[in-house]
């Protein structure tokens, strides 16, 4: 048998969002009163981030597991108030820059704090961070916190190795602080001690990895690292160590599990207890916050906390606490046909939440312990919460001056004083069953209206909106009687449980009319629905100890039964069982109760009772399926181990510790053993502290587990579920959901590895089909046609939106599933173009060149807006539009064959907007013979063609020179390559030629007089690359200017004053070239 699964744990730090794996740095609004940037809470204490420093506040975890036992509770003991030992030390930077930590990678969820009762220093909305950043302890070196795989972990990122010499930390108020032989380094406290691991450290050098050695070194109390001499060498660093404790918690409190249910849509509901606040609620749901008392343990009154969970338990959809400030604990949950989880328990509060209440207030009880907490008064409680969590539609307690909804005298096992289950019908009718000690329980229209007995039975229907009772009955004997189990089918109601008495009410032609030995038997009990009137009993049992916990009703109305029993309990014939340990059993009875049906029963070799019941179905195949755990849990009441249950070859779990949950299936009328699993840790001892988990209608299980006791993360959970540890120092409510696969499930969707194919209008595929545990198909393709085939080919006619039907048909078991999915057939193979038009507006020719890429028709037509058209098969089409203005021109793309057709429309518009230019011509500044030219409205597009008096010349500024000063005429024509237009310009230019625009003297006295001290030229500044070189009579070059009318010569060379004499110079620039002799005068 093929199963899937997923579980987890519920985190229960004090947020308003989901809580992942790994603990949290929760950053300091203003919370906590304290100079701390963040806290991260850790299993036995927490650290608090401050400047410069990390303080840690460590915790006796012996002792706290001492004084938080959950075997206490089991045992029904008390928690007491006790001093707790706590060491604090400060994990201190030496010689650090003032530095504060950064949170970064924040959750998605978000923590509320409401601490003590200044509303002012209460927050909202703080979100935690999973790692923490600082960046400026030391120059060039950043830590960065975070945890991996349950651990804490910091590094060291370095941007210049010579930081490393700079990191030094010591813990101040440790005990003592050694390096272990091992190379870790060792912290002491008065209640423990804590390690950092060997560091692990590497580099980079040119973009490449290298590792080296590194160590502690303590001197003094203070540590740093010691590292290999490549460290240096390198371009960064990373020190990596890892600072390790037990594990680590954000969750303040214990969380148990008790319950679960599911909805229509897959989603899974968990409810447990929880005993302070750090509970995982989600912001907007109904009550956020812890109801009970204050203190150390805040007297151990448990409030009910439920969490809901999407199909694939990776999101937290709700989650709430209910409650009020005693003892609340959930027995059972359904959820109705509108989404309203209705929760059905005991409350001991005075002020539990009520709303649109039968009754409104607790009516009483004694005092009672129940699993370690205490009950002084009890009553039952139903509510019903809207389908968000936000809110209560209604609530209401229900009993009277006795004990309500407590098992107090048939409590044979851990869990079972919460048993009682609600259920609803088709009409969302509320159904409970549950015991009370009450001679004044609510009775309205009853028909067994008196307690019986010491302890009696419930049985009572509520209206859709539990806002009424429709009748209520007692049900029992003279003895103590306690009610398990409820299930409606058609008009009748099947309640069972436990009986001491010798004297149950209708018997009469019953299966067993009257109880078989001393000890406690099961029974089973029918109602009318509508009346709530007892047709019969019957007992069920040996003459040994029984109970009947768990019941369901199959679809041809038979009732079934799930028990444990110290006797020898019938195998029928042809049933698989295990006929030497019978120590569960399962009976099938009839509708009427007057025949046993079947029955038989399972154990294991080691000789005790293996399971408490905690789930049971019937699934339409009739297969059978159960739930239920054993262990060390039950030891105070009767022992049980699940050790050596029959596993099957494809189980979750083959091995068990003895104390872990099982999974089993049958087949019908238990005539083969289908599936066998052990699920659980291999240390911690699975349980449920009470109430119902439930099947649904496919086979998929919803347990509820009260997992990790002691603060162990070992029950196996799946990638990506909620929560993957237990973050509280004890236990967390874990929840299960294991689909076994025996029920029938319809799946199609289209197959994408089959060619599709669309022709004209009609769209051809093939339908997949996954459906599981059928062997006949119906589908309806919503055009008229049907099929029986497994994958069929079918083709949709015409565009449009088809809901295709598949019915997956077991025949065997005569059951069916039905699904749909949706064929959106929204494009036909209609001939597609897509023209583009290039052109210009201003075009002077009007012309537009039509260019197709697509190539996906046979022709096309185009009618071009001017009156003109055009049939072509081309897909380069040119056309010029006769004047100015705009023009619609519409493109058909034609397909012959199916003899459809597609049109495209482009908007062509010319004008005459060009832009035309001016030009203006002046005389040459530098009066060199040319012009200059100033333009509007022209850019590189234009071509420019000059002439001067016959002589041409190209480009924006012409270079053309005349060689002498006058009128000349000029012409200049500007062609738009763009919009293909040519502009016309004449000019009579006044031509300015002057030459020997250099003045160069002859001589200079550099004396020192202070007088003619510099050979000064003078010259026209438009002089392109003017340079002025001087030449002693050897033709040396004593002087250079390549600015030579800014820059002169003083009369040296190389620092020193050259000799009176005649020097030579060159002066070149533009088209001038001056050569001459220059006198140097002393």
């Amino acid at each position: 048998m093929r199963n899937s699964l997923w579980s987890f744990l519920i985190a229960t730090l004090f947020c308003t969002n989901t809580f992942g794996q790994e603990a949290l740095f929760i950053p300091n609004e203003g919370q906590w009163n304290e100079a701390f940037t963040h806290k991260m809470p850790l299993k036995y204490g927490a650290l608090f981030f401050r400047e410069n420093s990390i303080q840690f506040v460590l915790k006796d975890a012996a002792q706290i597991e001492d004084l938080h036992s959950h075997d206490m509770h089991e045992a029904g003991l008390s928690h007491h108030e006790s001093n707790l030992n706590f060491h604090v030390l400060n994990m201190e930077f030496l010689g650090a820059s003032k530095d504060i930590a950064i949170g970064h990678d924040l959750t998605r969820f978000k923590h509320n704090y409401f601490l003590g009762d200044n509303p002012d220093a209460w927050r909202s909305g703080v979100e935690p961070a999973r790692g923490l950043t600082y960046q400026g302890l030391y120059p060039n070196a950043l830590l960065d916190f975070h945890t991996q795989d349950g651990q804490l972990k910091y590094d060291w990122h370095l941007s210049d190795p010579q930081a490393l010499a700079d990191i030094r930390w010591r813990y101040n108020g440790a005990s003592s602080i050694e390096v272990h032989p091992e190379g870790h380094l060792v912290v002491h406290t008065s209640v423990g001690h804590f390690y950092e691991s060997n560091p692990v450290s590497w580099g980079w050098k040119n973009g490449e990895r290298v590792d080296f050695g590194s160590w502690y070194e303590v001197s003094n109390g203070q540590i740093s690292f010691g590292v290999e001499s490549i460290a240096y060498t390198l371009d960064s660093l990373v020190i990596d160590p890892q600072l390790i404790f037990t594990s680590f918690s954000g969750s303040l409190t214990d969380n148990w599990g008790f319950t679960a249910t599911y909805d229509e849509q897959g989603r899974l509901y968990g409810g447990g207890v929880a005993f302070a606040t750090g509970y995982v609620s989600t912001v907007g749901a109904f009550q956020t916050g812890y109801n009970g008392s204050s203190g150390p343990f805040q007297a151990f009154l448990p409030d009910v906390t439920v969490s809901v969970f999407d199909p694939n338990g990776n999101t937290l959809l709700y989650a709430t606490y209910l409650g009020g400030t005693k003892s609340d604990h959930p027995h059972s949950m359904v959820v109705n046909s509108n989404g309203e989880l209705i929760i059905m328990g005991t409350t001991g509060s005075t002020n539990f939440p009520t709303q649109n209440a039968i009754q409104s207030s607790n009516a009483g009880g004694a005092t009672v312990n129940v699993n370690g907490y205490e009950f002084e008064d009890s009553d039952l409680f139903v509510t019903r919460f809207n389908a968000t969590g936000s809110a209560l539609l209604s609530s209401t307690y229900l009993g009277g001056t006795g004990n309500d909804g407590i098992n107090m005298n048939i409590n044979k096992n851990y869990g079972d004083a919460s048993r009682g289950e609600v259920v609803v019908d088709d009409n969302d009718n509320i159904y409970i069953t549950a015991s009370t000690t009450s001679t004044n329980f609510p009775t309205t229209n009853c028909t067994s209206c008196t307690k019986a007995g010491g302890q009696d039975a419930v049985v009572l229907k509520l209206n859709p909106s539990g806002t009424a009772i429709q009748w209520s009955n007692y049900y029992g004997t003279t003895a103590d009687d306690a009610g398990y189990s409820v299930k409606v089918r058609g008009s009748n109601v099947y309640m069972c449980g436990g009986t001491e008495g010798n004297n149950l009410p209708s018997t009469t032609g019953a299966y067993k009319s009257s109880k078989q030995g001393t000890a406690e038997d099961g029974f089973v009990a029918r109602f009318n629905a509508a009346l709530g009137s007892l047709t019969r009993s019957t007992y069920v049992g040996t003459s040994d100890y029984d109970q009947t916990f768990l019941l369901d009703v199959d679809k041809l109305g038979n009732v079934f039964v799930f028990g444990q029993t110290f006797g020898n309990y019938p195998i029928t014939a042809g049933s698989w069982g295990t006929p030497q340990y019978r120590k569960q059993f399962i009976h099938k009875i009839s509708a009427d109760l007057s025949t046993s049906m079947a029955s038989t029963a399972f154990g294991s070799p080691q000789g005790t009772i293996n399971l408490v019941p905690t789930a049971f179905n019937v699934d339409d195949c009739l297969n059978i399926l159960l739930s239920g755990w054993g262990g060390v849990t039950n030891s105070g009441f009767v022992p049980t181990s699940v050790d050596q249950l029959p596993t099957s070859s494809d189980a979750l779990q083959t091995a068990t510790n003895g104390s872990d949950f099982y999974f089993m299936v049958l087949g019908k009328n238990f005539t083969s053993f289908e599936y066998g699993s052990y699920f659980g840790g291999a240390s911690s001892a699975e349980h449920v502290d009470g109430g119902t988990s439930r099947f649904d209608d496919r086979g998929r299980i919803y347990q509820a587990v009260c997992a990790g006791c002691g603060g162990n993360d070992d029950l196996p959970t799946t990638p990506g579920a909620f929560s993957q540890t237990n973050n509280s120092s004890n236990c967390n409510l874990g929840v299960i959901k294991l689909d076994f696969e025996t029920g029938i499930e319809a799946i199609a969707d289209v197959d994408f590895d089959y060619l599709i194919d669309t022709t004209c209008y009609e769209l051809t595929l093939r339908l997949s089909n996954s459906s599981v545990n059928a062997n006949a198909y119906f589908w309806d393709f919503d055009q008229g046609d049907t099929s029986n085939l497994d994958e069929p080919v079918v083709t949709f006619p015409n565009l449009g939106t088809y809901e295709v039907m598949l019915v997956a048909i077991d025949t065997v078991c005569d059951s069916y599933d039905t699904t749909y999915i949706t064929i959106e057939h929204d494009t036909a193979n209609f001939p597609t173009a897509l023209w583009t038009p290039d052109y210009v507006s201003c075009d002077l020719f009007k012309e537009v060149v039509f260019t197709e890429t697509l190539g996906d028709a046979d022709y096309f037509e185009f009618n071009f807006g001017d009156g003109t058209t055009l049939v072509t098969s081309n897909q380069t089409v040119q056309h010029a539009y006769p004047s100015t203005g705009t023009f619609i021109t519409t493109i058909t793309a034609r397909d012959s064959f199916c003899d459809v057709s597609s049109q495209t429309v482009h908007t062509i518009e010319f004008d005459n907007d060009a832009n035309v230019p001016t030009v203006n011509v002046f005389t040459d500044s530098c009066r060199y013979g040319g012009v200059d030219v100033v333009y509007t409205n022209v850019d590189s597009t234009m071509i420019f063609q000059w002439d001067f008096s016959g002589t041409p010349d190209t480009g924006m500024i012409p270079t053309f020179r005349y060689p002498e000063s006058g009128l000349e005429n000029v012409t200049l024509t500007i062609t738009d390559t763009i919009c293909n237009r040519d502009y016309d310009f004449d000019f009579l230019a006044d031509i300015v030629r002057i030459d020997g625009r250099v003045f160069i003297p002859t001589a200079f006295t550099p004396n020192g007089d202070n007088n003619n001290e510099e050979f000064k030229i003078f010259g026209n500044s438009c002089l392109e690359d003017p340079i002025f070189i001087i030449y002693d009579s050897w033709g040396n070059e004593v002087f250079r200017s390549e600015d030579p009318f800014q820059v002169f010569w003083d009369g040296t060379f190389n620092g020193k004053a050259v000799p009176q004499d005649v020097y030579t110079y060159r002066f070149t620039g533009g088209d001038e070239i001056r050569m001459g002799t220059i006198t140097v005068i002393r």
